[in-house]
């Protein structure tokens, strides 16, 4: 089994309270789906990040994954169909409390172009919605 994979990331602050991310991956395994073809994958992934304050941030991220041979993810929901490409978009705001308490929150929506995301316990839809809250302690 042969494994390949590509990664590249830039990092741009053009000012001191913004910060720039963009990555592409490519990947490709050798026999690796389940008729023992060889699977490729590539994503691209991209990230605004602004500190309004010392203590305030906000993020937007944005990503795009084509899974083409089903090597990554093995089709859709129904497991039927191996060209599968999803995406995403969140933002995200933090808080550090302390130095050392950080809370978040952020809203995602994930779509796909096929039935991907389990809806309830046998369906499936073509996109989704989450909103998350953490809180962070580090030491």
């Amino acid at each position: 089994m042969v494994i390949f994979t590509l990664g590249n990331v830039a990092t741009v602050k053009p000012i001191s309270d913004l910060t720039l991310f963009l990555e592409y991956s490519y990947g490709h395994e050798e026999k690796v789906t389940a008729s023992l073809r060889d699977g490729t994958w590539q994503g691209i992934a991209a990230i605004a990040s602004y500190d309004w304050t010392e203590r305030f941030n906000t993020a937007l991220r944005a990503e795009w994954f084509n899974d083409r041979d089903g090597a990554r993810m093995g089709g859709d929901f129904f497991g039927t169909h191996a060209n599968v490409t999803v995406g995403e978009m969140t933002l995200t705001g933090a808080y550090k409390f302390t130095k050392m308490f950080l809370g978040r929150a952020e809203v995602r929506q994930d779509w796909s172009d096929r039935n991907f995301f389990q809806k309830r316990a046998t369906g499936a839809d073509k996109n989704q919605t989450t909103l998350a809250m953490q809180l962070i302690y580090t030491y």
